[in-house]
Parts: structure tokens; C-alpha cells; sequence
């Protein structure tokens, strides 16, 4: 059983790796579907910033907000996804730009902060169920 091994492709990973680039550098290879998903995830961030700052500040400010078990697992229901909606920018750049530039630390505590916003928005609406099934 022979193996063909193609070094030519290793060796341009390598010089590709190594390369600097501006900004404008992958504009001419954007496909419409990437820019599409760009505005999207924009537009997402925009809105999802802005309802979750609304919820927080309802529930926070109110005079029974956080006192209900519900009341209390909402907001830290929009807590946690106005952390998720936080990395949508950088979400946005790398479909753009089809690289992670932000170093190997943004990268980890995004994708850690996702991790953790999955778990937590699973808990808390299992609590809230919960609650909601004990008042019935």
C-alpha cells in the first residue's frame, strides 16, 4: 500500500503562514454568500445588543423584576446572550476575510464564551421550566 504524498501543498501552508497582508488583501476573492453573512451577523449584533439591553434594563430596573425566580432566570438569560452576541463581530470579520487576526487568545475565550453561553442558556431554561412547572 503506497502513499502519494503531496509536499508542495505543506510547503504553501507554510509560506502562506508567514505572509503579511492588508486589510483589502481577500476583497477580491469575497463571494456574495460571505459578504450576505457578514450583514447578517451585523445586523444580528445591532439588534441582539439592543433587545437584551432593553430585558436587562426592564428586569433590572423594575420593582418586581428580579424578585420572581422567572423574572431572575430572564436576566440572566439576556446576560449570557449579550455575551454570545459579543463575538458576532468577530465572527463577521473571519467569514470576510476567511482567517482568525485577533491572536490565539481572542480566539479561545470566544469560542470559550460560546461553550459556557450554550451550557448556561441550557441550565437556565431548564430552571425556568422547572419553576414554571412547580406553579402549576
Amino acid at each position: 500500500m503506497e502513499f502519494d504524498l503531496d509536499l508542495s501543498t505543506i510547503d504553501l501552508e507554510l509560506k502562506f503562514r508567514n505572509l503579511t497582508f492588508d486589510k483589502d488583501f481577500f476583497a477580491e476573492f469575497r463571494t456574495p454568500e460571505q459578504k450576505a453573512f457578514a450583514g447578517i451577523y451585523i445586523a444580528l449584533f445591532f439588534i441582539g445588543i439592543l433587545s437584551n439591553l432593553l430585558v436587562v434594563l426592564v428586569l433590572g430596573l423594575s420593582r418586581d423584576g428580579l424578585k420572581s425566580p422567572s423574572g431572575l432566570y430572564a436576566f440572566h438569560l439576556a446576560l449570557a446572550n449579550a455575551l454570545l452576541i459579543m463575538s458576532l463581530p468577530f465572527a463577521a470579520d473571519q467569514k470576510l476575510n476567511a482567517f482568525w487576526r485577533y491572536g490565539t487568545f481572542l480566539c479561545k475565550s470566544s469560542e470559550a464564551i460560546k461553550l459556557v453561553n450554550f451550557f448556561a442558556s441550557i441550565f437556565l431554561l431548564l430552571g425556568h421550566s422547572e419553576n414554571l412547572k412547580a406553579l402549576l
